[in-house]
Formats: structure tokens, sequence, C-alpha cells
């Protein structure tokens, strides 16, 4: 039994060394215990090593499907929270304990998909799983510890793989990996509140070809992301919409994992050393970048694509001036429209237009008996009234000669109406006797026909 206990504690130490530097021949799962205030690396699902403490605790396990190292870590609220990377069994890491929170089983599901807090809850967007993308978000219920499905307003939204996720504040930003199956250029904007999605364009992929979840070196920020790429850092600052680059080169490279505050964790891999493949290093993060100041900005993470918006307006604006155009070169026929009358009369420029055309072939007495009609406010008047404009001045005309002379211009009138409009001619004169006194006649010209403007 001795030999036994013997065994197991020299192969528990097999795996790493206590010198100087934390290595290990196997890449240990790094977290950050929010309670304890220290990075803490499981070596397996039985075995941590607190760096703070500077020492190796053999933890106790909950049964638990699948393996350890398919579990991924998030903090929830200070909590040390597992979740299986295909959805399904939930664990705790408190008081040197692996715990089981859930009542589920391994969906397999969401493989690749974004795992996230938000007040106290954890959630679960898009993935993979049953041949089919997803673009699903499922909710972990800590009361009755099953998954719930969280609806939301996506009807334009596509499935989210290998896409980085941030919440800041209300809201989760969305970005990289894929979209449907291609990569996807766009960020997107899911209001936890309101369960409403935005979509915006991203300038992230004019500096990086890609960003996937857990393989582009990120470092996570409270407002954003470090991202490593060859020498150079950048700070993608995505609570104030900023792309900032550094402007030294940074002194470490590849490091893995999270920023606390101005402290880097990391586990970096180990080249020279047959013996050992990993190393677990924390340091201030001004000596990974030399000056944590020093950058420049580069450009936004995203921005509003107004492109359809521009070419609604370009249309509307095309026709507005198509309109104005026709209004201005057209604008009686407009008018004639508008009132539904064919005839329109403009009194300050002394014409007659039909359906917008002018009438060019009225001649002094048409024009009279229109002006005649204006002061009768489309009413009708005495066809006596008539009388005066087409007696003659220079000579005293006999009744007679007043009636004949006014039928003459009447008829020429009616004609030429005719001519233009193709109007029958009771249409274009209408007769009819006084009501008090039956032998007046009486007319109206062009009745429910003309317009004057």
């Amino acid at each position: 039994m001795k030999n036994v206990f013997i065994y197991l504690s020299a192969f528990a130490f097999s795996s790493f060394t206590l010198a100087q530097e934390l290595k290990f021949s196997q890449k240990p799962k790094l977290i950050y215990d929010y309670t304890h205030k220290e990075a803490v690396l499981f070596l397996n699902d039985s075995v941590v090593f607190k760096t703070k403490q500077k020492e190796e605790v053999s933890i106790y396990k909950a049964a638990f499907p699948g393996n350890f190292s398919e579990y991924l870590y998030i903090n929830v609220d200070s909590r040390n929270i597992f979740v299986h990377e295909g959805c399904g069994p939930v664990l705790e890491y408190k008081n040197d304990s692996l715990v089981r929170l859930d009542k589920s089983y391994l969906h397999r599901n969401q493989f690749r998909g974004n795992l996230f807090s938000y007040k106290k809850e954890i959630y679960f967007l898009g993935g993979y799983g049953l041949f089919t993308h997803k673009k699903i978000l499922t909710k972990f219920d800590f009361e009755n510890q099953e998954w719930d499905l969280a609806k939301t307003n996506d009807k334009n939204i596509p499935s989210f793989e290998n896409c980085l996720s941030k919440v800041i504040g209300d809201n989760l930003f969305v970005f990289g990996g894929t979209t449907n199956g291609s990569e996807n250029h766009n960020l997107y904007i899911l209001n936890l509140k309101t369960k409403e999605w935005k979509v915006y364009k991203s300038n992230i992929f004019k500096n990086f070809k890609t960003i996937i979840q857990n393989q582009n070196k990120l470092l996570e920020e409270k407002n954003g992301f470090y991202i490593i790429d060859e020498y150079k850092m950048f700070y993608l600052d995505i609570k104030n919409n900023s792309i900032k680059q550094f402007k030294n080169k940074i002194v470490k490279q590849y490091p893995e994992n999270f920023i606390l505050k101005d402290t880097v964790y990391g586990i970096f891999n180990i080249y020279q050393d047959p013996r050992y493949s990993y190393v677990f290093e924390q340091y201030p993060l001004k000596k990974h970048i030399n000056d944590k100041n020093d950058f420049i900005v580069i450009d936004q993470i995203y921005y509003e694509d107004h492109t359809e918006l521009y070419s609604t307006l370009s249309v509307v604006f095309i026709l507005l001036i198509i309109i104005v155009y026709l209004f201005i070169r057209k604008k009686y026929w407009f008018i004639s429209l508008i009132y539904k009358t064919p005839f329109i009369y403009s009194i300050k420029k002394d014409k007659l237009f039909y359906k917008g055309k002018l009438v060019s072939v009225l001649n002094n007495y048409d024009r009279l008996l229109i002006e005649k009609q204006l002061k009768h406010k489309n009413n009708y008047f005495a066809l006596s009234d008539l009388n005066d404009l087409f007696s003659d001045s220079k000579q005293q005309d006999t009744m007679d000669v007043l009636i004949k002379r006014r039928e003459t211009k009447l008829n020429s009138f009616i004609k030429t109406i005719e001519a233009v409009s193709g109007l029958h001619s009771e249409k274009i004169c209408a007769f009819k006797k006084n009501e008090t006194d039956k032998r007046i006649k009486e007319i109206q010209i062009l009745p429910n026909a003309i317009t004057y403007i």
C-alpha cells in the first residue's frame, strides 16, 4: 500500500516542476479564482496547483459526463463555473471540489458556440451540432438546473460559430468566426434586456485576416481584447469602438488566457526543453507591451452600413428632381389632376390650358367669355349680359345685330373648344331658363370643366 502511495505521488508531480517557472508536459487549464484572488492551474480533473499559495491540491470531483478537457471555464459573479463545450453539464469549482450543478445531459448541440455570463446567468449562443449551424440562445437556469431557450428577435440574424463575444453593460458584442458557414465580416450587438439584435459592418478584418475563437492569441480585458499578430499588438476597444495598435514590438509572444487589470496570466509554449512543453507565467502587462500608453488609433471596430439608406435617398432624390422638372414643365397638367377639371385658366397669365397644354387658338372674344364666367364664380348668368362684350362703341347696333353677333361669337368659341378637347357643345356652353323669370335665358361656360387659378 505504501508503494502505491509513493507511485501516485510521483506521478502527480511528474507533469510539472516547481522551479522558478511552472513547467508542464501537458497543457493545464488556467482559471482565475476571484474568491481567493489567485490563478489556479487544473492539471487534470483531480489535481490543481494554486499559484498564490504555490501548492498542489488534490480535489474531490463529482461524477460528470465527458472529459474535463472538454469543459469551458467562465466566471459568474466570482463563481468558478465549467460548462461542457457542446452545452449541457455544468460544474462548479469551490472548496477544492468539482460539484455538478445541472440535471442535464450532453447536448452536443452547440460546439464552437459562445459561452458568456450576464447578470449572474450563463448563456450559450450559436455553435454547431446535429449537422446544423445554430443561431439559438440558450440559458442555464440555476433553480431548475436545466437549459432553456431564450427567445430573441433573430429573424435577420445568421448562425454563429467560432465567433468572439463580449458583454459590456447590457449589450453582447459578437464578431469574427463564421456565420452561416462563411467568414463573418460583420459585428452583431444583442441587447440582453430587449433581446433585439443590430447588425454593423466591421473594420476588424482590414487588419486581421480572421479572428477565430480559441485560435487567435487573445488577452481579454473588461472593455475588449488584446490581440497579438507576430510581434505586433493591437487592442480591440469594443466599448469605445476603436482599434489601437501599439507602436513598440512586444517583448513576449503568444500568451494564452486572460489579463486581470494590468497583470497577464498566461500559458506559453516551450520549444527548447524536451521534458516540458508548457510554462505558466504572470507578469505586469507593461512588460509585455513596453508602454501601455504608446499606441495609435487606426480604425473603428464597427460602423453602421448606410449603403441601403444612401441608395434609397438617391432614388428618392432623383424622383424628386423628376417630379420638380415635370411640375415646372407640366405644372398645369398637375393642377388639372388635382382639381379634376380638364381646363385650367391662369388669371395672372390670362391663358387657358387643356390637360396641361396651352390653348393658343383663343381670340380676344374667347378670352372675354371665359373672364365673364370667372366674374360669376362658375354660376349661371343672364345670356343678355354678353351683349356688352360684343357691342361696337363706334356705332349704335340694334338688338338684332347684337344677338346675331353674340350667337356667332358663341358658336365660334364652342367650335374652338370642341377642336381642342372633343367635348360636346352642351358641355362647353350650358343653357337654362331663369327660375324666377322664364323669359330670361341663362348661360354657364364650361360647367364643371374649368378651374380658375
